[in-house]
């Protein structure tokens, strides 16, 4: 089912997956992903690794960035590969790996939105039926107002249990900032703190994303 505009209640009945918008973007897919994924299992929803260079936007895009939007759906890719040279294909056998190593958290978890972060930050991610682990994305859209920004929080997660957090995709290019201990080593937190307190995300250039997961210790 292609279409944005032709998917309802009604037609999921029907379909095993919808296409959510023909534009293949990730930047113009994040906010449209975002609410169709109110009414729609994030495995129905087509979500597909694009070249660098999209054709309908003409924008150049870093590939981390575009697999990391690609993730929480029923992720595709939608390049000829031909056309990669052998570190591309290695980037993106990389992100395929990834994506298959959580498939059946996204099937089976629950989805969930950071609201009221700073403009410019969009933070979402998957959360296991049970608690155990989760994995979120932190995609920067725009340049932020502050810099450093401010604390992100990472919803969902069990508050009376303890996960380990780090990075595990999506390299961050530290414009004008020092590494963050945490960005580099990890850190241990209570649900209670990812969820409340939250942390400073790393510093990105627009249109980029870095992995995180959580997962209890």
């Amino acid at each position: 089912m292609s279409g944005g505009a032709r998917v309802d209640l009604g037609i999921l009945s029907l379909t095993d997956r919808i296409w959510t918008r023909d534009c293949l973007d990730p930047t113009e897919r994040l906010g449209n992903q975002r609410y169709t994924g109110l009414v729609v299992p994030p495995e129905m929803m087509g979500m597909h690794l694009t070249s660098p260079h999209v054709h309908s936007t003409h924008r150049t895009l870093d590939l981390d960035f575009a697999a990391a939007v690609a993730l929480f759906g029923h992720f595709g890719i939608e390049w000829d590969l031909t056309s990669a040279d052998a570190a591309t294909l290695a980037r993106v056998s990389a992100a395929v790996s990834f994506a298959k190593s959580v498939r059946e958290l996204v099937a089976s978890g629950r989805t969930v939105n950071a609201d009221g972060t700073e403009p410019g930050i969009d933070v979402r991610g998957m959360v296991a039926a049970d608690g155990s682990r989760a994995v979120y994305t932190i995609a920067q859209t725009a340049s932020t107002a502050a810099l450093p920004p401010g604390r992100v929080r990472l919803p969902g997660l069990d508050p009376d249990r303890t996960y380990r957090v780090r990075i595990v995709g999506g390299a961050p290019e530290l414009p004008g900032q020092s590494p963050l201990e945490w960005a580099e080593h990890g850190i241990t937190l209570t649900g209670r703190m990812a969820g409340t307190a939250g942390l400073r995300p790393p510093v990105q250039y627009p249109e980029r994303a870095v992995v995180v997961t959580a997962d209890a210790v």
